[in-house]
C-alpha cells in the first residue's frame, strides 16, 4: 500500500512540474496584486518568490485556493486563472480601469470567485479589454462598469448582481450569459450605455429578485441603442412592485417569465420576439410610452396574468402559426395603443380592447373558448389596412359594452362556434368603408333597450337573436332578403326575436314568405321595415326549409288573406289567428302545446284562424305543452307523423293512424276507447321511435309477412311502462296488424296451478294482463314474446316468472311454447317465451317462491250505534297472515297527517285464510271509535313478515256528546279481580273563557284504600269532552272497601266507593 501511494505521488509531482512554464506566477498568500509579497514565479525548475508582480506579459498567472488577491488600480492582465476556492477582487476608484488583454485562449477564467466593486464615473471604465473573460465559478458584481467585449457567464458560472451600487455595462461591452445570474440590487440598477450588450443565451437564467430597472443611462440622441437579447430564461421571480426596461432593445427568442409583480417596458423599450411570454396570476406585463413591439412566427404570451399595452404600438407579422395569446391570459389594448401587422394573431384567452387606437393586424383570430371584449365609450377602429385583406374569425366570444363606436372596413366572419354579444347602443359605423359581417354562428344583442345600428353588408346563416331593443341594418346589404320577383321572401338563418329587427331603407315591402327561423318572443318582438312598420304584416307562407316559433298569440289577420305552412309552425302553448283560411300542408310540422290541441273551428287550441282550417292528412303534428294536452278535433284521422314529447300526457280525443314515423320521446300518449294505428299496409308498416314515451291504451301496428325482430308495442299504465315485444322467426303467411293493450284488473287463477316443464306454477300476478289480438288478415307465422312486467308487486325472486298465455277471460292459463328465463329485476322483470303460433291474453305465473300479492276486492266501514263496521273481502290469497286493523282519528289532539304512520292506532287483528283461490269474507267492529272524523285502513301481512296496507276508508260519527260532568258506580260490584269505571266530560265547562270551547280539561281517576291512602292512578291526562270508560285489576290487593275519585280542573270532583271480595 506505500508503494501505491509513493507512485501516485511522483506522477501528481511529475504533472505539477511538466505543466508549469518558466515565467508563470501563482499566488504565495492573501495580498495586492501589485506586491511582490502576494507572489511566487516559476523559474524553470521550481517556485520561488517574486521579486515582481505579474503583468499582460507575463505567463499563465493563478490565484490558488485560500488566497484573495485584489486589484485596486488601473493594471492589464492576461492568462489569468482564478482556482476553485481562489478569489480575484477588483476594487477600482474613480477613471480606473483593468484591462483583459485579448492574449491566447481564455484571458481571465475565475474557477473560484471574482468580485467586481468600485466607485464609478463617467470617466472611470471599470473592466476592459477585447480579452475573453469565462467565469465558471462566482462573479459578485457590487458595481462598476464591464467594458470588456468578450465577458461570459458558463453553465456551470453564477453573477450574483448585489448591494446598492451601479452595475454598468459600458460602451460596447458584451456579457453574455450561459449559467445563471441573479439580479437582486437593493439600490440603484443594472444600466446598459450606449452600445452596451446583454445576451442570456440558451440555457442561461437572469433571475430578477429584486424591482430595481434595467435601462440605458444616457438619451437616444446618439441613435444608439443597448441590447438585451434573451434566448434562455429571464425570469421576474420575486418582488411584488415594478421592474421596469426602459431605452433599450429587449428582444426575446427564449422565455420571459413574470411570477411576482409587473415586468414593465417604457421609454423606448422595443424588442422583437418569436420566444414566450409567461404571466403568472397576479402578475403584469406592461408596455407603453413608445415602447413598440414586433411579434414574430411562434411567439407565444400565456400564463394566467396580465400583458397590457397602453398608448403604444404591437406588430403581429407572423404568418403561419403567428402569435398565439394562451387560454388563461388577459391580453389588454388600452390608452391609444395600434395592433398591426401582416401576420396572424390567436386569442385564446381574454383580449381586452378599451383604446383609442386602431387594430389592422392581417388575420385576427378568436380561438373557441377565447373572448374579445370590446368596452369603453371612446371610439374604435378595425381597418383593412394597408392590404384591404384583414379580416376578424371569431369562433369564441365577442362582447361589446360602452358607448363607443367602432368604427373601419372590413370582414367580420362569426364561425359556427361563434358568440357576438352587443350589450350597448352603439354603432358598427362605415365611415371608413363598408364592413362585411358573415355570419354562421350567433349574433345577439343581449342588452341595451335602444337601438344598435349595423352599417355592414350582412348575411346571416346563423341566428340573429335579438333579446332587447332594436338591431338597425341602417346600410349596406343584407343578403337574406330577396324580392323574390315581387313577393319578398326571408331567406336562411334563424332570428330568435324577443326584441325587433329593422331593414334599411332599400328593404321597403313587406315580407310574404318565410324561408328562414322566425322565433318571436314576447309582445314587442317584431321585423320592421325602415319606417318602422310590420315587414310581416303580409306574411302568407312558410316555405319548407322556413320555420316561425310564437312564444306569445300572434294575430296575422291585417295582410295576408290566407296563410300556409309548408315548413315548420311552432305555436307552443299560444294562439295563431288570421282573417283567412289555414293549412298546414303536406310533409309541414305544426308543433302543438295548446292543452286544447288544435280544432277544426272555434276558438280553442293553437289555431284559431276565422277562415277555414285544413290540417293535411300528409302533415306531421308534434305535441309539446307543458300541461296535459288533448289532440283536438282538428288532428286529421290519418296522419304522416305523429310526435309525443309531453311529459303531463296527451289524450286522443278520435282514433288515429301515422303513416310513416311515430316518436313516442316523453310522456303518455292515451288513446281511451280510441285505437292508435301504426302503418297502413303489411306493404307500409311505418316506423316506431321511442325515448321514454309510451301509450296507455290501444295500440295497433301493421305487420309485414316476414321474419322480424323487435316489434315494439310501448303500452302501459300511468306508474308503469309494460311493453310488449314480438319477434317472428318464421314469416306470417299473410300479413295484417296486431292490436295490443294491457289491462290493470286480477286476471284470475283459472287452471291454476300448472305445469310448465318440470315446474309447478302456483300464483298468477294480480296487476294485470295483456292483450294482443290479429287482425286485417295477419295469419300464421312462429313468434317469440318478451313481456316487461314493471311495478308488479309480491316479486321476490324474478327468476321463478313464467309467462303464461290463455284463450280468453273465461279460459283457463295455459303454458304454450317454450319458457325462456325471466331477465331484469325484482321491480322489473322481463318475461320471455318462445315458438308461439297464436295471438291472445298472456300473464305473470310463478312458482310458490313468489307469493305475489294478496289482493281485497273491497274495503269499507259503516257507523252504527254499537260502532264502526268494517268488512273487507279477498279475491285471492297467498301466504296471507292476517290483517290489522289501524284507526285514525283526526280529532285526536295528539294525531298529526295520516302520512305519519305513528299517528295510526293499531285496534284490532283478524287472523287471513293463509292461500286461497277464492274469495274470503272478513269483518271487524270498532265500538269505541270516538266521534267526529274517523279514518280506517288494513295493514295485510304475509307470513314471511312483509306487508302492504289497503286504502284509507273515511267515517263520519255524529258526535252525542254528555252535557254534564258525571262518575258512574262501578261495574260489577262487589268484584273480583277486576271492574270497569265509566265517567263523562261535557262539552261546556264552568268556567265563563271555556264554554262550548270543546277544550281538553286535566283529569285524574285515582284508587284510595279505607284509610285513605292512594293506591294507584287510573287516569291523569288532559281529555276532551266524551264519554270514558277505563278497567281496574286489583288482583295484587287485599279484599275489602275501596273507594275511586275523579277530578277534572277545578270544576268537577266526585268520590264513589267499591267492595274488592277475596
Amino acid at each position: 500500500m506505500k508503494r501505491i501511494l509513493f507512485i501516485i505521488f511522483i506522477f501528481s509531482i511529475t504533472t505539477a512540474i511538466f505543466s508549469q512554464t518558466a515565467g508563470d506566477f501563482q499566488s504565495k498568500t492573501t495580498g495586492s496584486w501589485t506586491s511582490f509579497s502576494t507572489w511566487q514565479t516559476y523559474n524553470g525548475s521550481e517556485w520561488e518568490d517574486a521579486a515582481t508582480t505579474p503583468t499582460s506579459a507575463s505567463g499563465v498567472v493563478t490565484i490558488l485556493n485560500g488566497h484573495t488577491v485584489t486589484i485596486n488600480s488601473t493594471l492589464t492582465i492576461d492568462q489569468t486563472i482564478v482556482d476553485a476556492g481562489g478569489i480575484l477582487t477588483v476594487d477600482l476608484s474613480s477613471s480606473e480601469t483593468l484591462t483583459i488583454n485579448n492574449g491566447t485562449g481564455d484571458d481571465l477564467t475565475v474557477n473560484g470567485t471574482l468580485n467586481l466593486d468600485g466607485v464609478l464615473s463617467n470617466g472611470g471604465n471599470g473592466l476592459t479589454g477585447s480579452g475573453k473573460t469565462v467565469i465558471n465559478g462566482t462573479c459578485n458584481w457590487i458595481s462598476g462598469h464591464i467594458t470588456s467585449t468578450d465577458f461570459n457567464i458558463a453553465s456551470s458560472g453564477v453573477m450574483n448582481m448585489e448591494g446598492s451600487g451601479e452595475c454598468r455595462i459600458n460602451w460596447d461591452g458584451v456579457v453574455n450569459n450561459a449559467g445563471t445570474v441573479n439580479f437582486a440590487k437593493s439600490g440603484v440598477a443594472f444600466v446598459m450605455y450606449y452600445n452596451g450588450t446583454f445576451n442570456n443565451l440558451n440555457g442561461g437564467v437572469f433571475e430578477a429578485t429584486t424591482n430595481q430597472s434595467i435601462y440605458h443611462r444616457n438619451d437616444l440622441s446618439s441613435g444608439n441603442m443597448p441590447e438585451f437579447n434573451n434566448a434562455g430564461i429571464f425570469r421576474k421571480k420575486t418582488g411584488t412592485g415594478t421592474t421596469t426596461v426602459y431605452k433599450m432593445e429587449f428582444n426575446n427568442t427564449g422565455t420571459v417569465d413574470v411570477q411576482t409583480g409587473t415586468l414593465k417596458f417604457t421609454d423606448y423599450a422595443r424588442g422583437t420576439h418569436t420566444g414566450t411570454f409567461t404571466v403568472a396570476s397576479g402578475a403584469t406585463i406592461l408596455t407603453e410610452n413608445y415602447s413598440d413591439h414586433d411579434f414574430n412566427e411562434g411567439s407565444v404570451i400565456n400564463g394566467a396574468g396580465t400583458f397590457e399595452i397602453t398608448n403604444r404600438q404591437i406588430a403581429v407579422n407572423g404568418t403561419t402559426n403567428g402569435t398565439v395569446i394562451g387560454s388563461d391570459l388577459t391580453f389588454k389594448l388600452s390608452g391609444n395603443s395600434t395592433l398591426n401587422g401582416d401576420g396572424k394573431l390567436s386569442v385564446n384567452g381574454t383580449f381586452e380592447w378599451t383604446s383609442t387606437g386602431f387594430i389592422e393586424v392581417e388575420v385576427f383570430i378568436i380561438s373557441q373558448g377565447g373572448k374579445l371584449n370590446i368596452s369603453g365609450d371612446n371610439r374604435k377602429t378595425f381597418r383593412a389596412y394597408p392590404h384591404g385583406t384583414n379580416k376578424i374569425d371569431n369562433y369564441g366570444t365577442i362582447t361589446w359594452t360602452g358607448t363607443g363606436a367602432i368604427g373601419g372596413y372590413g370582414p367580420i366572419n362569426n364561425k359556427s362556434t361563434g358568440v357576438t354579444d352587443i350589450q350597448n347602443d352603439a354603432t358598427l359605423d362605415c365611415s371608413d368603408g363598408a364592413w362585411t359581417v358573415i355570419n354562421d354562428g350567433l349574433i345577439k344583442k343581449s342588452a341595451g333597450t335602444g337601438t344598435s345600428r349595423f352599417c355592414a353588408n350582412l348575411t346571416n346563416n346563423g341566428t340573429l337573436q335579438i333579446e332587447t331593443g332594436t338591431l338597425d341594418l341602417y346600410y349596406g346589404t343584407f343578403t337574406n332578403y330577396s324580392d323574390n320577383s315581387g313577393h319578398p321572401r326571408l331567406n336562411g338563418g334563424i332570428y330568435n326575436l324577443h326584441g325587433k329587427l329593422k331593414f334599411k331603407a332599400q328593404y321597403d315591402r313587406p315580407i310574404e314568405g318565410n324561408n328562414a327561423e322566425i322565433i318571436l318572443d314576447g309582445s314587442e318582438s317584431g321585423i320592421l321595415l325602415f319606417d318602422g312598420s310590420n315587414a310581416l304584416i303580409n306574411l302568407a307562407s312558410i316555405t319548407a326549409d322556413g320555420s316561425l316559433t310564437l312564444r306569445n298569440s300572434r294575430d296575422f289577420s291585417s295582410g295576408a288573406a290566407a296563410f300556409t305552412n309548408y315548413g315548420t309552425l311552432d305555436c307552443g302553448s299560444n294562439v295563431f289567428s288570421n282573417n283567412g283560411n289555414f293549412t298546414n300542408a303536406d310533409n309541414a310540422w305544426l308543433i302543438i302545446g295548446s292543452p286544447d290541441g288544435i280544432a277544426s273551428s272555434g276558438s280553442s287550441g293553437n289555431i284559431q284562424s276565422s277562415g277555414t282550417r285544413t290540417f293535411h292528412t300528409g302533415g306531421k303534428y308534434y305535441y309539446n305543452g307543458t300541461s296535459a294536452q288533448v289532440t283536438g278535433s282538428g288532428l286529421p284521422a290519418t296522419v304522416r307523423n305523429l310526435k309525443i314529447e309531453k311529459g303531463t300526457g296527451v289524450t286522443l280525443n278520435s282514433g288515429a293512424s301515422v303513416t310513416d314515423t311515430l316518436a313516442l320521446n316523453e310522456g303518455a300518449l292515451t288513446t281511451g276507447a280510441n285505437i292508435l294505428t301504426l302503418g297502413t299496409s303489411a306493404a307500409s308498416v311505418g316506423t316506431l321511435t321511442r325515448t321514454n314515451g309510451k301509450i296507455i291504451g290501444n295500440f295497433k301496428r301493421w305487420i309485414a309477412a316476414e321474419t322480424v325482430n323487435d316489434i315494439l308495442f310501448p303500452i302501459g299504465t300511468a306508474n308503469n311502462y309494460r311493453p310488449a315485444n314480438i319477434s317472428f322467426t318464421s314469416a306470417p303467411t299473410t300479413g295484417g296488424t296486431l292490436t295490443t293493450f294491457f289491462t290493470s284488473s286480477n286476471p284470475g287463477t283459472a287452471g291454476l296451478p300448472l305445469n310448465d316443464g318440470e315446474v309447478s306454477i302456483q300464483n298468477i300476478g294480480q296487476d294485470g294482463y295483456w292483450t294482443i289480438t290479429p287482425d286485417d288478415g295477419l295469419n300464421g307465422g312462429t313468434y317469440n314474446i318478451d313481456l316487461t312486467a314493471d311495478g308488479f308487486s309480491g316479486i321476490v325472486d324474478y327468476t321463478k316468472l313464467h309467462l303464461l298465455k290463455r284463450e280468453n277471460s273465461g279460459s283457463n292459463w295455459t303454458a304454450s311454447g317454450t319458457h325462456s328465463v325471466c331477465t331484469g329485476t325484482n321491480e322489473c322483470p322481463g318475461l320471455h317465451r318462445v315458438g308461439l303460433g297464436s295471438f291472445s291474453e298472456f300473464g305473470v305465473g310463478s312458482t310458490s317462491e313468489n307469493p305475489l300479492p294478496v289482493e281485497l276486492t273491497y274495503f269499507e266501514g259503516t257507523a252504527t250505534e254499537e260502532g264502526v263496521m268494517l268488512s273487507w273481502e279477498t279475491e285471492t290469497e297467498v301466504n296471507n297472515y292476517g290483517f290489522e286493523i289501524l284507526r285514525f282519528a283526526q280529532n285526536d289532539s295528539h294525531s298529526e297527517e295520516q302520512s305519519d304512520e305513528e299517528s295510526w292506532e293499531k285496534i284490532g287483528f283478524v287472523q287471513g285464510h293463509g292461500n286461497s283461490n277464492s274469495p274470503k269474507y272478513y269483518s271487524y267492529k270498532d265500538e269505541k271509535p270516538g266521534s267526529g272524523t274517523i279514518s280506517y285502513r288494513l295493514r295485510q301481512i304475509d307470513t314471511d313478515g312483509k306487508f302492504e296496507y289497503s286504502e284509507i276508508v273515511v267515517i263520519e260519527i255524529d258526535e252525542r256528546l254528555p252535557t254534564k260532568f258525571e262518575l258512574y258506580q262501578n261495574y260489577p260490584n262487589p268484584f273480583n279481580p277486576s271492574t270497569r269505571i265509566k265517567f263523562d266530560i261535557p262539552d261546556f265547562i264552568a268556567s265563563p273563557d271555556r264554554i262550548g270551547t270543546k277544550q281538553s280539561v286535566q283529569t285524574s281517576l285515582k284508587i284510595y284504600d279505607i284509610l285513605g291512602r292512594e293506591v294507584t292512578t287510573l287516569v291523569n291526562d288532559y281529555l276532551k269532552p266524551g264519554n270514558y270508560e277505563v278497567n281496574f285489576d286489583g288482583s295484587n290487593l287485599s279484599g275489602g272497601v275501596y273507594f275511586y275519585r275523579i277530578k277534572a280542573g277545578n270544576e268537577y270532583q266526585s268520590v264513589k266507593k267499591m267492595l274488592l271480595l277475596k
